[in-house]
């Protein structure tokens, strides 16, 4: 076992060839061109999957130094959970402590991707309907979000790439991401729609969402309206 746990650790660090003595070659290959192959494909399968995960940092930094960004990244966090999905789960708070600012000004970025990781590997909900709900009980339904709906906080980095993917971005302050069905799409919204999201989310009932927006029902139609059509609310709940 500790053999192995030395080797694990050569694997996954930048052990030089001379602190290798531990090891003792059976094969053709000696210790050094041994361990360099599995460090090799350690760090390539590492590399594909953060780059399968967090395509539009890649597109903004370029793929040398996202290799490089990789590499530092695995260093400071090497692999721990056994879903390679969950691999870059601390790369946005990483990009957002260096202190190279053209790695932290793609911190949000990041965030938007993990964001939509997170929400791929979240649980299944069942999707409601507008129409599931009672007009005599209205005001004290609370709506329950689906498990996969993240909200992210964008800037103009993310508004840019988003931008370049074909989405308006006029306006917008946060990116909402889903997986409703199986697919996980992406929409943009105001400070206003996300403020009404986050009293969702801390299960305000239906009454205290119309006193936010001033009882101007058609000013609150209109986002539940957008969100049941997305597929964002699991289920309408009435308290007594």
């Amino acid at each position: 076992m500790r053999a192995l746990a030395a080797l694990w650790h050569a694997v996954r660090s930048d052990v030089r060839a001379d602190q290798l003595g531990a090891f003792r070659s059976t094969g053709a290959l000696g210790v050094v061109q041994a361990v360099a192959v599995y460090k090799t494909a350690y760090w390539a399968r590492q590399h594909a999957v953060l780059v399968e995960l967090f395509p539009l940092v890649v597109e903004h930094l370029g793929a040398a130094r996202f290799r490089e960004l990789v590499r530092c990244y695995l260093l400071a966090h090497p692999s721990a959970h056994p879903e390679l999905e969950r691999l870059g789960d601390r790369l946005p708070e990483f990009l957002r402590r260096s202190a190279d600012e053209d790695l932290a000004g793609v911190a949000m970025l990041a965030g938007l991707e993990q964001a939509r990781t997170e929400s791929a590997l979240s649980p299944d909900d069942p999707i409601a309907r507008l129409s599931d709900s009672v007009p005599a009980t209205f005001v004290r339904s609370r709506l329950r979000l689906v498990r996969s709906l993240r909200a992210v906080e964008i800037d103009p980095v993310a508004l840019r790439a988003l931008h370049a993917r074909g989405l308006n971005v006029v306006g917008a302050s946060h990116a909402v991401v889903a997986r409703p069905h199986f697919a996980v799409t992406t929409h943009l919204v105001a400070r206003d729609e996300q403020l009404l999201l986050d009293r969702v989310a801390h299960g305000a009932s239906m009454g205290e969402l119309l006193e936010q927006v001033a009882h101007d029902v058609a000013a609150l139609h209109r986002p539940l309206d957008a969100w049941f059509r997305r597929g964002w609310i699991a289920s309408i709940e009435v308290t007594e």
